[in-house]
């Protein structure tokens, strides 16, 4: 599959009597993602779909502010921003994965830019910060990683 390309649609009713239409999407870091939309009819969740992948196509991230020197917190927001575009998961887990963020992992560190969470202070951290940036693939760590910012990966 071509980059912002996606494959079949496929549309099932869901247990609440809407319809979910999926498809894989393939992203501009060349990974294949499942995508999703609901509906109150098959034809309708499959123009939400449409809709949705219209949004992302070629959706590369044009924001560059995120270099080694950015903030831990300026990734934190971009991760937060990544979860809500790509709409994979509840509203409840991404309130939470920001709680998380916020209360426990931000502040120790916050004022650490990237770079640094590659070297001697995430050895410090670490064990604290991977049993928190589990979810998703390790979290923001990991969006650091895909782009190339030199994050705690």
């Amino acid at each position: 599959m071509t980059i912002g390309t996606f494959g079949d649609i496929t549309t099932r009713v869901m247990p609440s009597g809407r319809f979910e239409a999926r498809t894989r999407y393939r992203d501009w870091d060349g990974r294949a993602r499942q995508v999703q939309a609901t509906g109150a009819t098959a034809k309708a969740a499959e123009g939400a779909l449409k809709a949705k992948l219209a949004e992302r196509s070629l959706f590369r991230p044009a924001d560059t502010s995120l270099t080694p020197d950015s903030l831990f917190a300026d990734l934190v927001a971009y991760w937060l921003n990544d979860i809500d575009l790509e709409g994979r998961i509840s509203k409840t887990t991404r309130n939470l994965y920001e709680r998380n963020m916020r209360t426990l992992v931000s502040p120790a560190f916050d004022s650490l830019t990237l770079r640094e969470m590659c070297g001697p202070v995430r050895s410090v951290h670490q064990t604290a910060g991977e049993a928190l940036l589990q979810p998703r693939q390790a979290g923001p760590g990991g969006v650091a990683a895909r782009l190339g910012t030199g994050g705690a990966a």
